[in-house]
């Protein structure tokens, strides 16, 4: 795991991380257009893992 390129590859894979002055774009739904057209219902893609954890230390710190 400590090579350099498997690290780069991975943030840019996992965690959306740009290379400096390299222009990066997101596609969203791109994956969905095939089950849409054949009346497929696609169920929700689920948010990256770091929505998931922000989400539940935001829960954990609201008042109950």
């Amino acid at each position: 795991m400590g090579d350099e390129s498997y690290v780069r590859r991975e943030a840019r894979r996992r965690l959306h991380m740009c290379d400096p002055g390299a222009k990066c774009y997101v596609v969203l739904g791109g994956d969905q257009g095939g089950d849409q057209e054949a009346g497929h219902k696609a169920s929700p893609p689920s948010p990256p893992w770091y929505v998931t954890l922000w989400r539940s230390v935001d829960a954990a710190d609201r008042r109950r």
